[in-house]
C-alpha cells in the first residue's frame, strides 16, 4: 500500500497513481511482513514516476549458541540447514528454537524483534 504526506485518504495498492499539489511530499509504501519505506518526490505540473521501492523485511538476526556446539537446530519443530553457533534469519514474533546433539534435546522460546537476538541453550 501506498501513501501520500501519511494521510490515508491518498491510500492506494500498489501499482497505482496519487494525486498530490505541486511541492515536496512523502510517499510511504507499506507492506505486512516488511519494514514501512519512505521517499521525499518533489511533484511539479507534470508527473512524476518513483522509482522503484525495495522492501526490507521486518524481523532480526537470531545469533545462536550452544553448550556444547555443534547441535543440530529446529524452528517451530522444523528443521533448519544449520548447526550452532547459528545466525538465523526470522520475521518479528516468538519462536520455539529447539537445538539437539548427542541424543540430547533442549527447547527454549525467543522473542524476535528488528536487530540482534542472542540466545544461549546448554545440551
Amino acid at each position: 500500500m501506498a501513501m501520500l504526506d501519511g494521510r490515508s485518504d491518498t491510500s492506494c495498492t500498489t501499482p497505482c497513481s496519487i494525486d498530490a499539489a505541486p511541492g515536496r511530499h512523502s510517499v510511504s509504501v507499506n507492506l505486512q511482513g516488511y519494514q514501512l519505506e519512505s521517499r521525499e518526490v518533489d511533484v511539479r505540473s507534470s508527473p512524476v514516476e518513483m522509482p522503484a521501492i525495495m522492501l526490507r523485511s521486518s524481523g532480526g538476526m537470531l545469533m545462536l549458541t550452544t553448550v556444547p556446539a555443534g547441535a543440530s537446530v529446529l524452528v517451530n519443530g522444523k528443521r533448519i540447514p544449520q548447526t550452532t553457533p547459528a545466525r538465523i534469519p526470522l520475521a518479528t514474533g516468538t519462536y520455539s528454537i529447539t537445538v539437539e546433539k548427542d541424543g540430547k534435546q533442549n527447547t527454549q522460546k525467543v522473542e524476535i524483534g528488528s536487530g540482534l537476538s542472542y540466545l544461549k541453550i546448554p545440551l
